[in-house]
């Protein structure tokens, strides 16, 4: 799946940019649920982004078990606020439940690394990166709204990170999830 854009931003930049892991899955489904945001956000900052925030990858190969070893699981977005606070806005989120599934995955892809993580898990899509002047516009218009949006995750898909203000996310490997129930 290498060169293959699956966002709706066309522009790709050729230079190694970071990558992110994402699971973005069904057009159809993925432009309902931005309906319903944009909805919800109207006159607000557009939505630039979209993509599942999760470590950093090095290598897609680690990840071959956690994909094999979990199972299709939804993602039950809950929540559309500014994170991380509305204090100091950053992003504008998309909150999903922390089900056993996705806390079972987050276990599998920090084992493959090594890794622990202290923080507290906070399952979410990013759906709009905030500039500094953006922020003024998030004071004056909070967003706390919750959300009934349910979408099935299938795969894993790694994707390379746009530079700066330059469009899309290029994804660079996927990794189908089993469809039988994993060992978490």
């Amino acid at each position: 799946m290498r060169g293959q854009t699956r966002h709706p931003i066309e522009s790709q930049s050729p230079r190694a940019a970071p990558l992110r892991q994402g699971a973005l899955q069904g057009a159809q489904s993925r432009r309902a649920f931005l309906q319903q945001v944009e909805a919800v956000s109207t006159g607000r900052d557009k939505i630039r982004q979209a993509h599942r925030q999760l470590p950093r990858l090095r290598s897609p190969r680690r990840y071959r078990h956690s994909a094999k070893v979990n199972r299709h699981y939804d993602l039950v977005f809950e929540l559309l606020h500014y994170a991380p606070t509305l204090e100091w806005p950053k992003f504008l989120w998309a909150e999903c439940a922390a089900t056993d599934e996705l806390r079972g995955l987050q276990k599998h892809l920090l084992a493959a690394f090594n890794q622990t993580d202290e923080k507290p898990f906070r399952p979410h899509v990013t759906l709009a990166r905030i500039r500094k002047e953006g922020r003024m516009i998030a004071h004056e218009h909070p967003i706390d709204q919750r959300l009934a949006y349910t979408q099935q995750v299938q795969s894993i898909e790694f994707f390379r990170s746009p530079e700066r203000d330059n469009g899309g996310y290029q994804v660079i490997a996927s990794l189908p999830l089993s469809k039988v129930v994993g060992h978490c």
